[in-house]
C-alpha cells in the first residue's frame, strides 16, 4: 500500500511539473507572440511615418538657390502639381561690379510662395529681377522680394508681371532698402497684374525704405482687367475673341519674356501660357453653355 501511495505521489509530482512546464512554455509563446506583434506594429508605424514623410516631401517642395560672384544668370520655372504647396527662397549676393540677372516663372501649385532676396554689397553691383506668372482655378501665387542696397553706386531693376484667371489669387510684396552708405543708388520696382475674370484677385504692395538722400528710387503697381479698347480694336479687324485675348496676354507678358536671361527657356514658357489660356477659354465656354441651359 505504501509503495502504491509513493508511486501515486510521484506521478502527481511529475504531472504537476509537466503542467508547470506547459504553462511556462505557453507564457513564453505568448510573450514571443506579443513581441512579434509589437514589432509588426512598430514596423507598420515606421512605414506609415515614412509614407507620410514622403507625401509631405512631395507636397511641400522648397526651392533654394544662392549665387555669389562677378556675373550670374538664372531662370527658374515652377510647374508644381495642382495640390502642391511650395515655399521657396532665392538668395543672391553681389560683390563689387558684379551683375545678377534672375527670372522666375510660376504656373503651378495650389499655394506657391517664392521669396527673392538680392543684396548688393559691393560698389557698382547690379541686379535685374523678373517674374512672369499665370494663376488659374483656385491657385494662389505669392511673391516676396527684397532689394537690399548696401554699397554705393549700386543699381537694381525689378519687373514682375502676372495674369490671374478663374478664382485665382496673386500676392506681391516687395521692399527696396537703401542703406546709409549706399549713395548713388538707382532702384526700381514694378509689379503689374492682368485679371481675366471678375472672380480673380490680385494684391500688390511695393515699399521703399531709404536712408540716403543721394538716390533715385521708384515703385509702381497696377491691377486691371483686359483693356476693352484693345479687345475691340482686334475684334473689329476680324480677330476672334479668344485669339484677341491671347494676343493681349502675350503682349502684356512679352516685356518680361524678352528679358529672361536664359532665352532657351522662353519657348516652353510661351507654351505653358498658351495651355493656361486654352484651359481658361474651355472653362469659360462650359460655364456660358451651362448658363444658357439654365435660362
Amino acid at each position: 500500500h505504501a509503495a502504491i501511495m509513493a508511486a501515486a505521489e510521484k506521478k502527481a509530482a511529475l504531472e504537476a511539473a509537466a503542467a508547470r512546464a506547459a504553462s511556462a512554455a505557453a507564457e513564453k509563446a505568448a510573450a514571443e507572440k506579443a513581441v512579434q506583434e509589437a514589432a509588426k506594429k512598430k514596423a507598420a508605424a515606421d512605414q506609415a511615418k515614412a509614407e507620410e514623410a514622403a507625401a509631405l516631401e512631395q507636397t511641400y517642395k522648397p526651392l533654394m538657390d544662392q549665387f555669389i560672384g562677378e556675373c550670374r544668370q538664372s531662370a527658374k520655372v515652377q510647374e508644381q502639381g495642382a495640390k502642391t504647396w511650395q515655399f521657396g527662397s532665392v538668395l543672391a549676393r553681389a560683390e563689387r561690379d558684379a551683375t545678377i540677372s534672375a527670372a522666375t516663372a510660376a504656373f503651378g501649385g495650389a499655394y506657391a510662395r517664392t521669396r527673392a532676396d538680392t543684396r548688393l554689397v559691393g560698389r557698382g553691383a547690379h541686379g535685374d529681377l523678373a517674374a512672369v506668372y499665370f494663376g488659374e482655378s483656385e491657385q494662389t501665387l505669392d511673391f516676396r522680394t527684397y532689394q537690399d542696397h548696401v554699397a554705393p553706386d549700386t543699381t537694381s531693376n525689378l519687373l514682375f508681371k502676372g495674369v490671374v484667371a478663374g478664382e485665382s489669387r496673386s500676392v506681391y510684396t516687395g521692399l527696396i532698402r537703401v542703406r546709409p552708405d549706399a549713395r548713388g543708388t538707382n532702384a526700381f520696382q514694378t509689379n503689374r497684374n492682368l485679371k481675366l475674370s471678375d472672380d480673380a484677385w490680385a494684391e500688390s504692395v511695393p515699399n521703399l525704405e531709404i536712408e540716403n538722400n543721394d538716390v533715385k528710387c521708384s515703385h509702381a503697381s497696377t491691377v486691371s482687367p483686359v483693356d476693352e479698347d484693345q479687345r475691340f480694336y482686334l475684334e473689329s479687324r476680324g480677330v476672334p475673341t479668344a485669339e484677341a485675348e491671347r494676343l493681349i496676354v502675350a503682349g502684356f507678358l512679352g516685356e518680361v519674356l524678352a528679358g529672361v536671361p536664359v532665352q532657351a527657356a522662353v519657348p516652353a514658357l510661351k507654351s505653358a501660357i498658351a495651355e493656361k489660356l486654352a484651359r481658361q477659354r474651355e472653362l469659360d465656354s462650359t460655364a456660358a453653355e451651362s448658363e444658357l441651359e439654365t435660362v
